[in-house]
């Protein structure tokens, strides 16, 4: 994504990383639902919920920045 955000044109780059991270936020939310109950996830289960609180950061990033076309 380092490499992409660097290359591709800003509306590009901000649709690409919302997608992306709504994806990944998705499949974390999906592993913190199927681990519920089990005493010994409670590791990945917070580490889930970290991960979904960055992706829902990238997102309000991404909806929010300014962008200016390149010349």
């Amino acid at each position: 994504m380092i490499f992409l955000s660097v290359f591709l044109k800003p509306q590009i780059n901000k649709w690409l990383n919302i997608c992306i991270a709504a994806l990944y936020a998705a499949m974390s939310i999906l592993i913190i639902v199927s681990t519920l109950g089990k005493a010994w996830h409670t590791f990945y289960i917070l580490f889930n919920l970290i991960e979904v609180f960055v992706f829902a950061m990238i997102i309000h990033q991404a909806w929010n920045w300014p962008f200016k076309e390149h010349s």
